[in-house]
């Protein structure tokens, strides 16, 4: 039987354009960049945890083809609501494939232009993986999780890549 996709989480990193670092031209002529993470949030499955302690996209884009290539880290802590300790920390990695179209590009640079999208407009995918702190949450790390990506623009001059995740069942 083929494997099936079961819902397991959203994810929205915010970009801190500010501080985006281009590093240009690499040896084999792909672009790349730094995206740093200015805020963000993971939820589902029982989680709900903040960004805490940054994060970053090291960015790769084929200009020759458009497509670009994600590589991020980041971590998150979830606090528990009634005795304000801490409920696990979560350490999440990816690795995607992104066409970048005109949307994502108004959104990766900031334009006023730019809204949200929905996944459906994009080739935005991505295999996400978790290290965690509390035992209980150790399934995580024993899942194959896959991500469908798009632009989330509040309206506010921000901007923010939104995953939809699954779990490989």
């Amino acid at each position: 039987m083929p494997p099936k996709l079961e819902e397991a989480f959203t994810f929205r990193l915010f970009e801190n354009s500010s501080d985006t670092l281009s590093l240009g031209p690499n040896k084999g002529g792909a672009l790349r960049f730094v995206y740093p993470f200015s805020s963000g949030f993971l939820k589902g499955s029982g989680i709900d945890a903040e960004m805490v302690n940054g994060g970053s996209d090291l960015f790769t884009m084929d200009p020759a083809t458009g497509m670009g290539y994600t590589n991020v880290r980041v971590s998150f802590k979830s606090v528990d609501a009634q005795t304000g300790k801490s409920d696990g920390v979560f350490v999440m990695t990816y690795q995607g494939v992104l066409k970048v179209d005109e949307q994502f590009q108004l959104a990766l640079s900031g334009s006023p232009e730019a809204k949200t999208t929905s996944s459906e407009d994009h080739y935005c995918v991505a295999n996400v993986t978790f290290e965690v702190s509390e035992e209980r949450h150790k399934w995580m790390e024993q899942m194959l999780f896959v991500g469908h990506g798009h632009a989330y623009v509040p309206g506010d001059g921000s901007a923010a890549a939104e995953y939809e995740v699954y779990k490989v069942v």
